[in-house]
């Protein structure tokens, strides 16, 4: 969204060639191959309404403290490529989708928003948009828009002739990600412990967590505990840093104020390289670090943390690789050591 309306019309006119070309080619004689991956939201996009609305209400979920699969429940509402829309262009053509998921539970309607994974619309569906959306509902004309979404399902249901022809195969995800991760450090003779790959909690509550991980095991010397999974932030003012860095930022002033004996380092970084509105993929933290906690807790109350690991004695603590590879979606560590702190 920062990025502007440019890229929102380049996207959807990409999209539209997209539609056109599904269009021309659809028959009982075509097989499409989707590619599909986290990201696959913003970039294959043909929303049902004017793009600036789209950006408008977008704006406004951001801001209201929702996971992965609330967000994609109300921006399915607003699209006509989501959720399986796309077959109101693809009629006749057998679709196969091989699938990156950056998905806790590998959920294939959340996945690049489900855009050959047709999900119909449930009563609960509305009511959960119209209680998110209240204030925009009578503003923006939603209703008229949801009405629409029924439409299209029934004629999809109605005329497509396609949907038993319709597979998807999820080659690699979040576990696959963490156990790689895993091998590489038990390889390093390291004492690895998996927790959890399937992560998808608001990062207070991943916080909590991590406490909890940390002093249940803080017996357990040089050993590493990893998890993976999405977190979400409720961001209430604009600040410069992802939620990664946020919550190592988080984490380091909950270490300082535990007062823990020994050395603890946490990591966290998303496996497609971009944290937030950052160039970095994530960060890692030590409670070694020289920090006083009050300083720790501007950053956070001003949604700063990237302006801490910006700084040049602190971009040593910051992760960075090439952006874009894939989107497994994120993984943390837990390191608590034998080194004692004075």
């Amino acid at each position: 969204l920062s990025r502007g309306l440019g890229d929102v019309y380049k996207r959807q006119e990409n999209t539209k060639k997209m539609i056109d070309f599904f269009i021309e080619n659809d028959s009982e004689d075509t097989t499409f191959i989707f590619l599909i991956s986290g990201g696959g939201s913003s970039l294959f996009e043909y929303p049902l309404i004017n793009p600036n609305l789209a950006i408008e209400i977008y704006k406004y979920i951001l801001l209201q403290n929702l996971n992965i699969h609330q967000i994609n429940t109300i921006r399915r509402f607003f699209s006509s490529v989501k959720s399986g829309k796309i077959f109101q262009y693809i009629k006749k053509s057998q679709v196969i989708s091989l699938i990156f998921s950056d998905v806790p539970f590998n959920d294939l309607s959340s996945i690049s928003s489900g855009i050959t994974f047709l999900k119909k619309i449930t009563s609960d569906d509305i009511f959960f948009v119209s209680e998110i959306l209240k204030p925009l509902i009578d503003h923006y004309n939603i209703h008229q828009t949801l009405r629409k979404n029924f439409e299209i399902y029934e004629d999809i249901e109605k005329n497509n002739a396609n949907l038993d022809q319709v597979f998807h195969f999820v080659l690699a995800d979040n576990n696959f990600a963490l156990r790689k991760l895993y091998e590489l450090f038990v390889a390093n003779e390291m004492n690895a412990r998996l927790i959890s790959s399937h992560i998808n909690l608001s990062l207070n509550d991943l916080l909590n967590l991590i406490k909890s991980i940390i002093i249940t095991n803080i017996d357990f010397s040089n050993t590493l505990f990893l998890l993976g999974g999405e977190t979400n932030l409720k961001v209430i003012k604009e600040g410069f840093g992802g939620r990664l860095q946020h919550l190592c930022l988080s984490v380091l002033k909950e270490l300082k104020e535990m007062k823990i004996q020994k050395e603890v380092i946490f990591f966290a970084f998303a496996t497609d390289g971009v944290d937030g509105n950052t160039n970095r993929a994530g960060s890692i933290i030590s409670n070694q670090i020289n920090v006083e906690v009050e300083k720790i807790k501007k950053y956070l109350d001003n949604f700063n943390s990237g302006l801490f690991f910006e700084n040049p004695k602190n971009q040593k603590y910051s992760i960075s690789f090439p952006a874009g590879v894939n989107n497994l979606n994120e993984l943390y560590g837990i390191f608590i050591s034998d080194i004692s702190i004075l």
